[in-house]
């Protein structure tokens, strides 16, 4: 897997997906206000995960985390130069993968699959939470 060449592990590269999209991509998540709260809520994954994973970033300098001044026991999570240098080597080639991986499906399978993906992503929330 690219992720692994590139020495990110799976969800790693899931959450890299939230703190980075390269200047020219369709898509933002809102990169400016991100916390480790929204990218849970986005990614579906535990809380503990993605402190796991931040801090990863943290220790290597990819990222800084800046208080928020309405609130200041939440942070929002920032690239740095050296994070988007980073994210950059080997952002083209993902990118590249999922596009080509998509034009692979007619329409109609595309929809599907987001179709697929958006209910299971429901469920699982929901499973995840249950007692």
């Amino acid at each position: 897997m690219a992720a692994h060449y590139h020495g990110l592990q799976r969800l790693c590269a899931l959450c890299r997906d939230f703190l980075y999209q390269p200047p020219d991509s369709e898509i933002h998540y809102g990169t400016e206000n991100c916390t480790q709260k929204s990218i849970c809520e986005m990614s579906f994954l535990p809380k503990q995960t993605v402190n796991s994973i931040i801090t990863g970033f943290y220790k290597k300098g990819y990222i800084e985390l800046r208080e928020l001044p309405e609130d200041r026991r939440t942070k929002t999570v920032h690239l740095t130069e050296l994070g988007k240098a980073y994210m950059e080597t080997f952002s083209p080639h993902i990118e590249n993968a999922e596009y080509e991986a998509m034009q692979a499906l007619s329409e109609q399978q595309r929809t599907a699959l987001l179709e697929c993906i958006q209910l299971y992503g429901k469920v699982f929330q929901e499973k995840i939470f249950e007692d």
